[in-house]
Order: structure tokens, then C-alpha cells, then sequence
């Protein structure tokens, strides 16, 4: 996988794996220390509880709208339905499985034509695995680290089919995982020394050293906090009003009767979270534009140093 040249305007697309920004942080940072004079630029489009079927559907509002030269995708933990495997085997939990799989393939091929119709490059990556095996306090789901390495499979056959460049993050990670605690307690989100090692993962393909692991969000302050808030007007469409093809009236509409429909029930933590974004998508989603400008600036000054 070739190092990304200068001019390069580059969206890490995927789940809650890249929009924690932390791989983005790490990948940026490298790029800075190691070509100081050149103008690459990343952009995070990852969303929390994303699917490739929502990229799809966000694919034109939420990554040409920085013009990217490179895409970099990444999805499967979500695809999966996972928490399937609580329940028991039965035909309902094969077919939802087997559907979800069947759904993923289907918008994994329909994400990448996309970008490629863009002339814009594209790098596929395996989902991270599914840390069955290391025990904590919260609930395992039984078969996913299997399940996952299923996905992971398809990415490879597919990338290799289409002559597409692939990084395995599943392959290295799970070798990794022998000797490194990489997970937090829930088993699919990685630790922030797990998430070091996915970008070392990515840096490493490109032939770059990452460098010693620090404290990388405080690093770039300013970028993190913009693009964290930034990032929650997508979760919204992803995980609360599931209608990111629609108008942005009329999302706005159903973020408004979900407060209404929820307001009361808001002492559970889970539907206080939808609230909050729901609120504040209404605030913040026509200024969407201004926003996305306004992270290309303050990566001008925090990596570029552009004044």
C-alpha cells in the first residue's frame, strides 16, 4: 500500500472504530512528522453505530462534501447484528445472521463502486476482531469472535477479486491480541493502546513508524472537539432518525417527534443520549457546511500550520 502523496485529501469511513477519531488522530500525526512540507489532509466520516448500509445512504452529504482523493473504509462489527447470539439457535436468529451478512456485501459493493465512480482511490480494510475470549464483567457474546472472522474473510476475497488495496486490521490485531490487552470490557471497542495499534496496523502497510505512544488527542485539541461534535449530527441519521436520504427538513421533523415522543422517558440513560443528539442535530444540522470548513481550518493551523 503506497504512502499517501502530497495534495492527498483523505475520509476514514466506518463505525464507532474510527469516529472515536483516535486512528485518524494517530495516522495525521505521522503524516505531519514525516512530511512536514507537504499539504495531506484527513477527515473523519466515522459514525457510532454505523453500517456500511448507511454510508451508502450519507455517502454524498457526509464524504464528497470534503473532496476526497482517498477513501478509507472500514465496517463489519455493526453489519453483523452480533447481539443476535444472545438468543438461542433457531431459524429466526439464521436468517437475520444470514440476512445482515447478505446486507453487507451487497452495500460494501455498492459503497466502493461509489467512491470509484468519483475517481477517488480506495483502501479496504477488515473489521477489527470480536474479543470473545478475554473475560470481563460484561456480557460475551458467543460466536463473535467467529462471526467476525467471516466478515473479515469477505473483505479479503472481495478486495482481491476487485484488485482493491486492502489493510488487514483483523489478521495483525488478532496476532496481537496474544500478548496485548487491546479491548475494553464490551469486546468490540478497542483501548486507546488498542487503537494505537490499529493505526500502526495502517502506517506500517504504508511502509511509516508511528512513532511512541502518547496522549494523542491533547495533541490536536481543537480538531478532536470539532470533529467530535461534528460527528453527532451523523449518529443522529445513523442511530436515531434512520433517514439519511431524506431532506434536511424532514429530518429535522422526526428529530423534533422524537424529543417530543421520548422527553419523559429521558431518566434512562440510553434515550437521554438519542435526546441530546436529537437537540442538538436540530441546532446544528443546516450548519453543516460552515462546521465542515471550520475543521478544515483548524487542521490547517493544529497540523498543517497554517495561520
Amino acid at each position: 500500500m503506497e504512502r499517501f502523496p502530497n495534495g492527498s485529501r483523505i475520509c476514514f469511513v466506518g463505525d464507532s472504530l474510527v469516529n472515536e477519531n483516535l486512528i485518524v488522530s494517530w495516522v495525521a500525526d505521522c503524516y505531519r512528522k514525516n512530511f512536514p512540507d507537504e499539504d495531506i489532509r484527513f477527515f473523519n466520516c466515522g459514525t457510532a453505530g454505523g453500517t456500511a448500509e448507511f454510508a451508502v445512504k450519507a455517502f454524498e452529504d457526509d464524504v464528497l462534501r470534503f473532496k476526497p482523493t482517498h477513501v478509507v473504509v472500514a465496517f463489519g462489527i455493526n453489519d453483523s447484528a452480533r447481539w443476535c447470539l444472545r438468543d438461542e439457535k433457531g431459524a429466526e436468529r439464521y436468517n437475520i445472521l444470514k440476512q445482515s451478512f447478505e446486507t453487507y456485501k451487497k452495500c460494501i459493493e455498492e459503497l466502493c463502486k461509489k467512491i470509484l465512480q468519483n475517481n477517488t482511490q480506495l483502501i479496504l480494510c477488515t473489521p477489527a476482531p470480536y474479543d470473545e475470549y478475554e473475560p470481563t464483567e460484561q456480557e460475551t457474546f458467543k460466536g463473535g469472535y467467529a462471526l467476525m472472522a467471516e466478515y473479515a474473510n469477505f473483505i479479503r476475497y472481495f478486495a482481491e477479486k476487485n484488485n482493491y488495496t486492502l489493510c488487514d486490521y483483523y489478521e495483525k490485531m488478532v496476532e496481537i491480541m496474544q500478548t496485548e490487552k487491546l479491548y475494553n470490557p464490551d469486546h468490540v471497542h478497542p483501548t486507546e493502546h488498542g487503537y494505537y495499534r490499529m493505526a500502526e496496523i495502517f502506517l506500517n502497510k504504508q511502509g511509516l513508524k508511528i512513532g511512541e505512544e502518547t496522549d494523542i488527542k491533547q495533541k490536536y485539541p481543537q480538531w478532536n472537539e470539532i470533529v467530535t461534535e461534528y460527528r453527532k449530527l451523523y449518529i443522529a441519521e445513523c442511530m436515531v432518525l434512520k433517514k439519511a436520504e431524506l431532506p434536511e427538513k424532514e429530518k429535522i421533523k422526526i428529530a423534533k417527534e422524537f424529543i417530543a415522543e421520548h422527553i419523559e422517558k429521558a431518566d434512562n440513560w440510553r434515550i437521554k443520549w438519542f435526546v441530546e443528539l436529537c437537540e442538538n442535530y436540530i441546532i446544528n444540522r443546516s450548519k453543516t457546511d460552515v462546521t465542515s470548513k471550520q475543521i478544515e481550518q483548524i487542521y490547517e493551523k493544529e497540523f498543517l500550520n497554517i495561520q
